[in-house]
């Protein structure tokens, strides 16, 4: 390994890591093709077609990574439609994260380290498939958390001496392989071994001009998370609680450029915040409002879901290793072929001889507990941001209930300690290697269940089966002259809506029926429809009586001929029934056509 600190030049010639980006980066396309948009991910696309600089359920930024591959292959249809094109902006995004993991863990310790922060979060469900393939906002969410870190990384670490050798002869400088990894101590015995003073340490200062401007990007990749997700709150949160034991975090607070950066992360998010003023506050009320009951209790049948929800998006063997990886001492500062690797794992005494020190003991020693303090005081500032996001959500849990995605941004900081935490071992590959190998069996037997439905799954609990069937239903229809081009199309959740505005292709106009309808309160109420009649079109899974909830707000409610029909290789029963003239609409509770 080079003696250089690890850079993205680093990066860009590591012929390995830059395989492991090109082989994700095919799986990841490959698998995002092969199943149709879950509710949410149809529901997304609409955001695309209709962009706000803010919705019902989250800020914008979902609605750019959604639209991507429909801007790009526009005038395609049969591409545009696809799950591909769908994707594919969830996907590029994941692959422009992974080399933060890289340069994040490769900054702390050493090139194996980023190495194998590059390839661990493909173990997991939720980074390989969920974050690194389906739209949702923890996709740009991610991406942002993710550059965040590298950039306070480097801030934080900016000017922190590394050895130079002053002199020395062949022998010392092999000792002095990795000698960039430490800081020389004031002793006499040391410096006489190896030819090093606290004179001869180099240091790789940033210029002001250059400190300024990543203080900008810091602000400005905040606000970009604050424009994903709103939990990205958890990452001011998270730098004010490592300030409290970080010395050099706590700098910070004394440098106008901090309060320089807040200004633009509150800049670039401030379209989001107008938004909301101009709609009564309805996103953030939702999102930080979701979970609640309305009273204080303590729940541990929550909590207990909580935590099983992230061992399920991590698998329990990830998990195990994430959680002690990172509060395990740190041994990879110092590659596993350099001698004095075994040291970060010992404390003082394990090197101290009985009786009076001899030179040679105090160089080790010397060594060893420099090595072990800058290890200690250059990646423990990380620990706030597995804390926060991941402890903190799930105590939250203790209280109401939690999404297991909310904690998701904790474990990026847990991917990066635990490459410090295990040294980068045959066995440690090895491991590393059947966890990202069990994790793509996992997902593929998800595909398989999507087109065969082998596990015989209750199907109100099958969520592959939220694609099926729409897009056929609606042919079978239209071939029969049931649905006609003027016709509305109705259905009864939002997510269900979404599922038929992505099968529709935009051919009509989606109209959801009651209650609670997210952005179809803004995009299609049903007060701008009265006297409209169309389709109401629902699986059966669902148990929806149209004729019991629709009949007194429409003048006729009639069931339509629709059979089971056939999605790839397995049968999904579809019901429908016209509804004719609308007369007594719905009056959406919130947006712009709600009543005052």
């Amino acid at each position: 390994m080079s003696a250089e600190p690890v850079t993205f030049s680093t990066f860009l010639t590591d012929r390995l890591a830059l395989t492991v980006l090109a082989a994700s980066l095919i799986v990841r396309l490959v698998l995002s093709s092969l199943i149709g948009p879950g509710f949410d991910e149809a529901y997304y696309h609409l955001f695309a077609r209709n962009l706000a600089w803010g919705y019902f359920d989250h800020p914008p930024a979902v609605a750019i990574v959604a639209g991507l591959g429909g801007w790009v292959f526009h005038g395609l249809k049969s591409v545009v439609w696809s799950p591909f094109a769908l994707r594919l902006g969830a996907v590029l995004l994941f692959t422009l994260t992974l080399p933060g993991f890289y340069l994040l863990a490769g900054r702390l310790y050493n090139r194996d380290a980023a190495r194998f922060a590059l390839i661990l979060p493909h173990a997991t469900p939720f980074f390989l498939v969920g974050a690194g393939a389906f739209v949702i906002p923890d996709n740009a969410l991610i991406f942002a958390w993710v550059w965040t870190l590298v950039i306070a990384e480097r801030l934080r670490n900016d000017g922190m001496p590394r050895l130079a050798r002053k002199s020395g002869s062949a022998e010392s400088a092999g000792k002095l392989k990795y000698a960039h990894d430490i800081h020389v101590v004031d002793d006499p015995h040391l410096q006489a071994s190896t030819g090093l003073s606290t004179t001869s340490l180099s240091t790789t200062s940033l210029s002001m001009i250059q400190r300024t401007g990543l203080f900008m990007l810091l602000g400005v990749l905040t606000g970009l998370a604050l424009l994903a997700k709103y939990h990205a709150v958890l990452l001011p949160a998270s730098l004010v609680i490592a300030s409290i034991y970080d010395r050099e975090l706590r700098k910070w607070w004394l440098d106008w450029r901090l309060y320089a950066a807040l200004g633009i992360a509150l800049l670039v998010f401030s379209p989001t915040i107008w938004w909301n003023y101009n709609n009564d506050w309805i996103s953030f009320a939702e999102q930080f409002g979701k979970g609640t009951s309305g009273e204080f209790r303590l729940r541990f049948d929550l909590i207990g879901q909580a935590i099983g929800g992230q061992v399920g998006y991590l698998t329990p063997w990830v998990a195990v290793v994430l959680f002690i990886g990172v509060f395990r001492k740190k041994r990879e500062s110092i590659p596993l072929d350099d001698p004095r690797h075994e040291c970060l794992g010992q404390d003082d005494n394990d090197l101290v001889e009985t009786g009076t020190l001899s030179p040679k003991v105090s160089q080790e020693v010397a060594h060893c507990s420099q090595l072990r303090a800058q290890n200690r005081s250059n990646d423990r500032w990380l620990v706030a941001f597995f804390l926060v996001p991941v402890v903190g959500m799930t105590l939250i849990g203790l209280t109401r209930g939690i999404l297991p995605h909310w904690t998701m941004p904790g474990y990026v900081a847990a991917f990066i300690l635990a490459t410090g935490g295990f040294a980068w071992t045959k066995r440690v590959r090895r491991n590393t290697g059947i966890a990202v190998t069990i994790n793509i069996v996992l997902v593929v037997v998800v595909l398989v269940q999507a087109a065969t439905g082998f596990i015989p799954l209750e199907p109100r609990a099958d969520p592959t089966l939220d694609p099926a069937g729409w897009r056929v239903a609606i042919e079978e229809l239209e071939q029969s002259g049931d649905l006609n081009e003027n016709d509305l199309i109705f259905a009864h959740k939002w997510f269900t809506a979404g599922e038929l505005a992505w099968a529709d292709r935009g051919e009509h106009e989606i109209v959801m029926l009651g209650s609670d309808s997210h952005m179809f309160a803004w995009w299609a109420p049903e007060t701008l429809h009265r006297g409209r009649s169309g389709v109401f079109i629902t699986q059966a899974r669902y148990n929806i009586d149209p004729e019991k909830h629709f009949a007194p707000r429409f003048a006729q409610v009639e069931q339509l001929q629709l059979d089971s029909v056939r999605h790839r290789n397995r049968w999904v029963q579809m019901k429908a029934w016209r509804l004719t003239d609308m007369q007594h609409p719905y009056t959406p509770e919130y947006g712009p056509f709600s009543t005052p």
